[in-house]
């Protein structure tokens, strides 16, 4: 087992309510290195990509308002607000320029925040997401909210084991399923700020600007991506200009976390290549 050495914990206090963003720093030297979690917004989605990179750069991962060891968060949570959380962090590193990975929702907060501080981000790697969500994608998490809402939280996580279960190793046994749901509902967030994340996702829509990004982006799907299918990175790839495209093999939708041998060679090849341009 590969225990990380970490700088102590970190709480960026924000400065509307007070409410305290959780954050973790690896690694004293490079390149700041800041990955952005999707819905489920826990920092911890990241410990395979931590220590792959964390030789190389300084890492940071981080909770988002109201999940994990993070504090606030209510019904005005979404892409925006991550987005301004992102460069309160940022700024509180101490850090002129960074590199961005963004997965799933996270894919959409990177989108926005290049767009709105395009000096700021020196390399972008957006995975499992889009540019906006499909006709399909967009009613199944219109039904998830609705799920949460009309009948409850653990109902809500179920249809996420249902969603996923098809996409986790073969091996996997109902009891392990079960186990994984259960963690996911202990620590979900409160309803109202679940509901207005994914209100946020729903609406996004970068399409019309994301012409206008210049950064060197790295763009990747994972073949069996039900929730964010390949289509979607593809469109990413047409919008961006000079954008790169890789399809990983298998993962389903967490592949960064499932499959991240693959995810995390892919990642050093681009990164690697932004250094020696």
């Amino acid at each position: 087992m590969i225990i990380l050495e970490m700088m102590m914990p970190e709480f960026l206090i924000l400065p509307e309510n007070g409410a305290q963003l959780h954050y973790e720093v690896y690694g004293d030297e490079g390149p700041w290195l800041i990955f952005v979690s999707g819905l489920g917004g826990h920092g911890a989605f990241w410990r395979a990509q931590v220590e792959h990179f964390s030789k190389t750069h300084r890492v940071v991962i981080y909770d988002h308002r109201g999940h994990g060891e993070s504090t606030g968060g209510d019904e005005r949570s979404g892409i925006g607000q991550c987005a301004d959380d992102l460069r309160l962090l940022i700024e509180r590193l101490g850090a002129e320029r960074v590199r961005l990975v963004g997965h799933s929702m996270g894919g959409m907060i990177v989108q926005k925040f290049v767009l709105e501080y395009p000096t700021k981000v020196e390399a972008l790697a957006i995975s499992g997401s889009g540019a906006r969500l499909d006709v399909q994608a967009r009613l199944l998490m219109k039904f998830r909210r609705r799920i949460l809402l009309e009948l409850g939280r653990e109902d809500f996580c179920r249809l996420q084991t249902i969603i996923t279960v098809g996409q986790i190793p073969p091996e996997t046994t109902e009891d392990m399923v079960l186990a994984m749901e259960s963690v996911a509902l202990s620590k979900l967030p409160p309803s109202e700020l679940v509901s207005a994340r994914i209100s946020s996702i729903t609406k996004f829509d970068s399409s019309a600007d994301l012409p206008k990004v210049l950064t060197p982006t790295l763009i990747l799907s994972s073949t069996d991506d039900h929730t964010a299918p390949p289509k979607g990175g593809e469109d990413l790839h047409e919008l961006i200009p000079g954008s790169r495209y890789k399809l990983v093999s298998s993962g389903g939708h967490f592949f960064p976390r499932t499959n991240p041998a693959e995810y995390n060679e892919i990642l050093e090849a681009f990164l690697v290549g932004e250094e020696d341009r």
